[in-house]
């Protein structure tokens, strides 16, 4: 493989009956891919060859992001199951053009947490990593809660004032 490309994802199955593949991204903010339209395939030689897409979208479902993509030369589920855990790739320089942040809960550690009216609820005082999504530990007044750290509880990162808004936490006090 050549080092002018950089994976981006692999296969990880077909999906449908007309040639649609699923990919796992592996980049920061997986809906920029939406604007590529020639991704590169290793071949069984490994000689990296082109691949037109017709139509791509990214689908988040339980914090887990996939990319579908229809190459235009791919018809059939069979001719899509053969890319199964093939690498995705783009060429280095748009790669360097995708947007390279990444974020982790861990960097909020210390941080200040407030309610959607701006009332201070406490502190996050640890991350802790699970299989589905982060945990943050957050220390109140009088308990410490955790709460997972996916947009029906936290609704707001405040980067500027280190401070994250929170909501629905009296559902989780109660478990």
């Amino acid at each position: 493989m050549s080092s002018d490309f950089v994976t981006i994802g692999s296969v990880i199955k077909a999906h449908g009956l007309k040639g649609e593949i699923i990919v796992e991204p592996d980049v920061a903010n997986p809906s920029e891919l939406e604007t590529i339209k020639l991704f590169y395939i290793a071949n069984k030689r490994g000689d990296v060859e082109p691949y037109r897409v017709e139509n791509s979208y990214v689908v988040e479902k339980n914090n887990r992001y996939s990319f579908f993509v229809k190459f235009v030369h791919l018809t059939e589920r069979s001719h899509a199951e053969q890319l199964r855990n093939k690498e995705v790739m783009i060429p280095a320089y748009e790669y360097e053009n995708l947007e390279q942040f990444e974020f982790s809960y861990h960097e909020c550690i210390e941080w200040e947490v407030v309610n959607e009216q701006g009332v201070r609820v406490g502190k996050v005082i640890d991350v802790m990593d699970n299989p589905a999504h982060e945990l943050l530990e957050i220390q109140t007044n009088d308990s410490v809660i955790l709460v997972p750290a996916v947009e029906a509880y936290v609704t707001e990162i405040d980067f500027e004032n280190e401070q994250l808004t929170v909501n629905n936490l009296d559902d989780l006090k109660e478990i």
